[in-house]
């Protein structure tokens, strides 16, 4: 099921950071850089061993989309299947409920989360109080299927949206795994 809502499209002259396939790229790069390919390339198989396992867990009829988000005061920050974090989400099997837009980092308004309405959330909190407080007695934040299911998770904001590695995206995702199949 692949959600047809688009954000428009905004001009911007350079990428965010790597998807996933990007952090893997940088791995073999650096590894060859320093002269260490063949170690590289042993950690690397490791890694994508470690993943196959991690997708063995997600069923396969899994449908869900889910939106993985910074939350902050000044706002909702959405990851799109682009992002780093959602990208490797997605190489499990779970579908970013944002499947456009230019820029992988979004800043949505609630209209927006109701319209692309996520069956789950991982929110990386930053900070005390952040714009979901304000939503959370609003009626129009109460109509979203992940809040309605009680499908919201905070996460860790370093790990989920600051770590770029093969250990992070691991740890991601069992954390993911562990939110949603517990």
């Amino acid at each position: 099921m692949t959600n047809s809502r688009k954000l428009p499209r905004r001009s911007s002259f350079h990428r965010s950071a790597a998807d996933y396939e990007g952090i893997i790229d940088s791995f073999e790069t650096v590894s060859k850089a320093v002269g260490k390919e063949e170690k590289g390339q042993e950690v690397l198989e490791e890694h994508k061993s470690k993943m196959e396992e991690l997708r063995a867990e997600v069923p396969e009829d899994e449908s869900r989309t889910v939106l993985p988000a910074v939350v902050a005061d000044s706002g909702y920050f959405a990851h799109n299947f682009e992002s780093y974090t959602g990208s490797l989400l997605e190489s499990i099997g779970l579908e970013n409920a944002i499947q456009s837009g230019d820029d992988r980092y979004n800043k949505i308004n609630l209209e927006q989360i109701v319209e692309f309405d996520p069956d789950v959330m991982f929110h990386m909190v930053a900070g005390d109080k952040t714009v979901v407080d304000e939503w959370k007695e609003n009626d129009l934040y109460q109509q979203v299927t992940a809040v309605k299911e009680e499908q919201v998770y905070e996460v860790d904001r370093n790990m989920w949206s600051r770590f770029r590695g093969l250990i992070s995206s691991e740890k991601i995702l069992e954390d993911a795994i562990d939110h949603l199949y517990e």
